[in-house]
């Protein structure tokens, strides 16, 4: 249990420090007013061209780390409630007549007499 809370924690700060990073790169992006035209070349084809403000991308981090955060808690009360000992599993292994609750073949025994 301990070992599956210090996971929990290496992932919740590894992402933290993905979004410190992000946060960094964008504010200095707006800093620098973009991408400024001196740096390009003319290009006279068409060509896509990336929005200078992309704050979906935040948006979209913050919502995919939530969402690790969430399953994570989510992970470890699962992992809480499952019980100490499992049941012991029915196996199906075993050769036809072993359970001696369908005879000798393995085809359930009708009694005639019924």
């Amino acid at each position: 249990m301990r070992q599956a809370r210090i996971g929990t924690w290496l992932v919740v700060a590894a992402m933290a420090a993905l979004l410190a990073t992000q946060v960094r790169a964008e504010s200095e992006v707006r800093g620098h007013g973009g991408a400024s035209a001196e740096h390009h070349a003319e290009v006279n084809y068409p060509h896509p061209e990336v929005p200078g403000q992309a704050v979906w991308a935040g948006a979209m981090l913050l919502t995919i780390f939530f969402m690790f955060v969430m399953a994570a808690f989510v992970g470890m009360l699962v992992r809480s409630e499952i019980p100490e000992e499992v049941p012991p599993a029915h196996s199906h292994d075993e050769p036809p007549g072993a359970s001696h609750q369908h005879g000798t073949g393995g085809t359930r025994v009708v009694d005639p007499h019924d």
